[in-house]
């Protein structure tokens, strides 16, 4: 390191820590939904002394604080006085030429070894104190979560920037957020959709096939052996008169009078006494079966709604819930029930404002699942969320962007891409490109987390032909 770049200096000097949001407020907006309470951020900091800030980005650099500011667009959230050192300059030069070998690209782990270990040393060594813990603790707290996984592509993103300009001394950290807020393209938002993406609808599931009547059968068989009898003889009537009424290869038209209210809401109550049973029950397979078909049909009136809320909220426990190993069958139907909520406008917002609860379940399946259907399904859960997306939802926005990244970051990278990967990867597509050409901040938002690259990789791999005009159309926009 260059002594030029230090200045000597006998005197005492204040230590503080400048800390900044790697995730840029994402993490305070989404950890209260996806993780049941509040994360502030996910920091980064420098140490500023001797009326400079030091940092670890790509090796160990240092730059005047408000340069730092101006170059990666970012305020620090706050500012932690660590005391006074009287440490002088040599000395501690002399200390970031003993660590530095610590301190390089290739040593940088986002979890053990960033900047935020890089600051508690130079805290140690100037004053004789650590950082506050809290803020050591962030990264395996937040980043093994959920929100993690959803924000680690622009983590990592942020730090590839800094390594591609750590060779040169005191680069500037970060990506360029000349780059992130560049302006779009105004024929990306205004042009017209081309086939590729505007001939893209809602998909159905239990498309050809519903297997109603086995299911009613089940739910029969199971109500026969209960010792308390779960649904009425009245109530397995209406059961078993449901599959005449929506039949194999959904017709939507068709359905608009399938039923009468009366007996829609009396097979609504049906299915949530069946739900009320929870994951645990031999009911609950079967009512995900029924609460699948039922989403196909009219709502015809606000006790419907309600019940609906209701059925929701029972089945977003069980995808939340981490430590519930459910069979394949049941995450299939699971899935299939939240991709046909998005079928009927009137429930669409029901699902849509749940949205952030389940995607990470959603993208979990599809890059951790063997089961060709579970990926493919999940995809399709992508793609009618995006399609549904009228309004600048910050939130949901960031939420799918981020995903993605990562779902389509970890495809691109597979040797072989199946036909099942191949469907995976155009439903996500479809849904991010939904969100680019409607919103703006997505494309923004895209640019920051390295949508770009991933994209580039998969416009380049032969067994995605099919859909390279999906993907031009998408790099376009961007």
């Amino acid at each position: 390191m260059a002594s030029s770049s230090f200045s000597s200096s006998a005197s005492s000097s204040a230590v503080s820590l400048r800390v900044y949001d790697l995730s840029r407020g994402m993490a305070r907006q989404l950890s209260p939904a996806l993780l049941g309470k509040q994360i502030d951020g996910i920091w980064h900091t420098g140490v500023l002394v001797y009326g400079k800030e030091y940092f670890f980005g790509g090796g160990i650099q240092v730059m005047a604080p408000e340069l730092v500011v101006a170059r990666y667009g970012m305020q620090p959230v706050q500012v932690v006085p660590l005391g006074t050192t009287s440490v002088p300059m040599e000395r501690f030069e002399d200390f970031l030429q003993q660590i530095s070998p610590r301190f390089t690209t290739m040593t940088y782990d986002l979890l053990r070894n960033n900047c935020n270990n890089f600051s508690n040393e130079l805290s140690m060594f100037l004053v004789g104190t650590g950082i506050p813990q809290h803020i050591l603790d962030l990264p395996n707290e937040a980043l093994s979560t959920p929100l993690g996984a959803m924000l680690r592509p622009m983590i990592e993103n942020m730090q590839r920037e800094m390594n591609a300009t750590g060779a040169q001394p005191f680069a500037i950290p970060f990506n360029d957020p000349s780059l992130a807020n560049a302006p779009v393209a105004a024929s990306a938002s205004a042009s017209t959709s081309s086939v590729a993406l505007s001939s893209r609808r809602f998909k159905i599931s239990g498309k050809p096939t519903l297997h109603l009547a086995r299911i009613v059968a089940r739910v029969d068989e199971l109500n026969e052996k209960s010792s308390v009898g779960i649904l009425t003889d009245e109530e397995i009537a209406a059961l078993r008169k449901l599959p005449t009424q929506v039949t194999d290869n959904v017709d939507l038209r068709v359905l608009e009078g399938a039923t009468t209210q009366e007996e829609s809401v009396q097979l609504w109550k049906i299915l949530v006494k069946l739900l009320s049973e929870e994951h645990g029950s031999l009911f609950f397979f079967p009512a995900l079966g029924i609460f699948r078909v039922l989403l196909l049909l009219p709502v015809k009136s606000t006790e419907i709604l309600e019940m609906k809320n209701k059925c929701f909220d029972q089945l977003l426990l069980v995808t939340e819930n981490s430590s519930v190993d459910l069979p394949d069958a049941h995450v299939i139907l699971l899935l299939s029930v939240l991709v046909n909520g998005f079928v009927n406008p009137v429930a669409s917002e029901l699902v849509l404002s749940r949205s952030v609860r389940f995607l990470p379940f959603a993208f979990s399946a599809i890059t951790d699942s063997s089961n060709h259907e579970v990926r493919v399904l999940g995809a399709n859960l992508i793609s009618n969320c995006c399609l549904a997306l009228k309004i600048e939802e910050e939130v949901v926005i960031t939420a799918v962007i981020c995903g993605a990244v990562e779902t389509l970051d970890r495809l691109s990278r597979d040797q072989y891409q199946s036909p099942t990967q191949q469907q995976a990867i155009e439903g996500v597509i479809v849904g991010i490109g939904s969100l680019l050409y409607n919103f703006e901040a997505a494309r923004s938002l895209s640019v920051e987390l390295g949508l770009p690259e991933v994209l580039r990789r998969l416009h380049t791999t032969s067994s995605l032909v099919r859909i390279q005009p999906l993907l031009s159309e998408i790099v376009a926009m961007i």
